[in-house]
């Protein structure tokens, strides 16, 4: 019975985080929400939803930039990189001798 109601804590813990991301991700500038999903990523397994987030700030702001030879998807690679990252990051850490 205790796994079980740890296991939901840590699910309404990441359905809370998730909560946290997309408001981020309407209210604040995109650094605030590269930040929030980094804590998460770090937080929870496989966060997904980080990558998603990229996703709808493209969606709901993105324009394709000069810079970035008009790529349309810009924040959804960003995040898609620091979500690798923070996976190759956190497996080093866990086997570290």
């Amino acid at each position: 019975m205790g796994k079980d109601n740890k296991k939901q804590n840590k699910l309404i813990a990441r359905f809370v985080a998730y909560f946290a991301l997309i408001i981020s991700v309407l209210f604040f500038h995109w650094l605030v929400v590269l930040a929030v999903a980094l804590f998460c990523l770090f937080f929870f397994d496989n966060f997904y939803e980080a990558v998603f987030a990229g996703l709808l700030i493209d969606m709901l702001y993105g324009l394709p930039i000069a810079k970035f030879l008009y790529f349309p998807f810009f924040f959804t690679a960003v995040f898609l990189l620091v979500f690798v990252f923070a996976f190759v990051l956190k497996q080093e850490i866990r086997n570290y001798d």
